[in-house]
């Protein structure tokens, strides 16, 4: 405490310390990653007063690409310490400091889940310089580390490793002391209100570092059952609603059952939605019943003929049907079929969407080539549909698809093989321009099946994504 007078009274004001720091780890995954390495700069907020700094054996395999990014390798780790031979030091670097680092979450998480790993419960109040440096700095074309550092010409060495990272964030957050006139940090480090009437079993300390960022979270009840699982942009704003006391009584039920949450981050929207419905269908959460059931019933499927015409039609999912595309309602799987008869020209009566004998309403529009009178041969009239069942698939029969990743130095990649989806993993942009197959290490297996293809093709139809094909 710092004491000063002013007009007889004592006032009594306290300076912050903050703890920077950042760590390397053996990958992304939260619960499958360990730290490898770690660094941490006391500041008092006009110098750095201690560091601490140390490789971490983190007793499993670093992957070869991590290597590659970080120079860490297996030899390296091996006669370093264990986390917990120097969990101590940690503890007693950030005892008393705000916790500071870049894409802040990452970092903070992972050294908390090292210590729960112990029976630990280690908390720290926690500032991010991304988010700062969006508030303070704006208009920069990135506020990933390394290119915020070239933006304001500060020096980063050792890059991808933490000492090198720590330094790099100290000096940014150095500048950004300077330019808070605002007292934004100061708010930010407070943290947010929660609603006034939580659940009766709900335990708070579970929400103690929850993001504002898209991924999936997941509700608990007192046994540590999943009972709900959600997809959001904005994790920290839904969770928030599902602690407030509703009015219905659905909604209720599940809010009195709700003990602790629980989230994963994945920075890309379509990778929430594909492991939202990969979680509903492996923990078949109570609450998400009517996600457990198909949720698409209808769909697009295609046969030919005896004629030698190949036919689109909007069914219901029988047992083995192969579906181009899939539906919620039979109305929408026939508008997609109308979208497909304007754009390609195909006869809507062979589609399904006209009864009755006779030639279609088409060939008097000229926009039916008389297929359905077998006017137009049938290997002309197929490539049409050929072309409008390779529409429907967006060319993504071999790919990898690339989107944002949880912090602005990783990409998300999914794959997807013969128009099936294989899964999805996150790896450095560095490795966008190179050769796809070093893309493919990073993907994860996860269960294909008709929901996560209409999610994935659905989305793309929606949004534009990177797109690299693949060998077939």
């Amino acid at each position: 405490p710092l004491p000063t007078c002013c007009k007889g009274l004592l006032v009594v004001t306290f300076k912050a310390m903050y703890a920077i720091v950042d760590i390397e780890t053996t990958g992304g995954s939260l619960h499958r990653g360990r730290i490898t390495e770690v660094a941490i700069y006391v500041h008092d907020g006009q110098s750095i007063v201690k560091e601490f700094q140390s490789l971490i054996n983190p007793e499993s395999n670093i992957p070869e690409r991590i290597t590659q990014l970080t120079g860490i390798s297996n030899e390296m780790v091996a006669t370093a310490p264990k986390f917990y031979e120097v969990g101590r030091e940690i503890v007693e670097a950030t005892e008393g400091c705000i916790f500071v680092a870049h894409n802040v979450n990452f970092d903070y998480r992972f050294i908390r889940e090292e210590f729960k790993r112990l029976g630990y419960d280690w908390r720290r109040p926690k500032l991010c310089t991304v988010q700062l440096s969006r508030r303070l700095i704006p208009g920069l074309p990135s506020y990933s580390l390394g290119k915020l550092c070239a933006s304001l010409d500060i020096p980063l060495t050792d890059r991808h490793r933490a000492a090198g990272d720590a330094k790099a964030t100290t000096l940014l957050f150095e500048l950004l002391l300077q330019k808070d006139q605002q007292g934004i940090m100061q708010r930010q480090a407070k943290g947010w209100t929660l609603p006034a009437n939580l659940p009766p079993h709900f335990d708070p300390n579970s929400l103690d570092d929850l993001p504002d960022a898209t991924g999936v979270y997941y509700l608990r009840d007192q046994d540590a059952h999943i009972i709900y699982v959600g997809k959001s942009k904005h994790i920290r704003q839904r969770l928030l609603t599902h602690l407030k006391r509703p009015a219905g009584r659905k909604a209720r039920s599940l809010w009195e059952r709700i003990a602790t949450v629980d989230w994963q981050l994945t920075g890309s929207e379509l990778v929430a939605l594909l492991l939202e419905s990969a979680e509903i269908k492996k923990y078949r959460p109570f609450y998400n019943s009517q996600q457990i059931r198909h949720a698409y019933p209808f769909a697009l499927t295609a046969h030919q003929e005896i004629d030698g015409y190949w036919r689109l039609a909007a069914t219901r999912i029988e047992q083995g049907t192969e579906a181009l595309a899939v539906f919620t309602t039979q109305t929408e799987a026939r508008k997609e079929l109308e979208k497909l008869a304007l754009r390609f020209g195909l006869c809507k009566k062979l589609l399904g969407l006209e009864k009755g004998t006779g030639p279609c309403f088409g060939t008097q529009l000229k926009s039916c080539q008389g297929a359905c009178q077998g006017l137009e041969p049938a290997a002309a009239y197929n490539e049409r549909v050929q072309a409008a069942l390779a529409h429907l698939k967006q060319g993504l029969d071999n790919c990898l698809v690339l989107d944002r990743g949880r912090t602005q130095e990783e990409l998300a990649v999914i794959q997807v093989q013969n128009g099936r989806y294989v899964g999805f993993g996150y790896t450095e942009p560095e490795l966008a321009g190179q050769d796809p197959e070093s893309l493919l290490a990073c993907v994860e297996p996860y269960p294909d099946n008709r929901d996560v293809r209409r999610i994935l093709y659905g989305f793309l139809r929606r949004n534009t994504l990177k797109v690299i094909p693949l060998a077939s």
